[in-house]
């Protein structure tokens, strides 16, 4: 819970400082697969997910992490 309410400082002061939209924001992706966008698989993507769900946020993933088997396996 601790990281998440940092996440979310993190993002609120980042957005703030830089002229960032929440759009700019989920236009970027640390997938590790390469794919295009999010692939839903890696470990990445399963934390990228769990948060971002937690702070209100959705987007699209290539698969979704719920139905991964890689990621519910991590």
């Amino acid at each position: 819970m601790i990281k998440e309410r940092l996440v979310l400082r993190a993002i609120k002061e980042m957005l703030s400082s830089c002229d960032l939209s929440k759009e700019d924001l989920l236009k970027t992706s640390s997938c590790l697969s390469g794919e295009v966008g999010n692939c839903g698989r890696c470990i990445v993507c399963a934390r990228r997910w769990a948060i971002f769900n937690y702070l209100g946020f959705s987007e699209s993933y290539n698969v979704n992490p719920l139905d991964s088997k890689e990621a519910l396996t991590l």
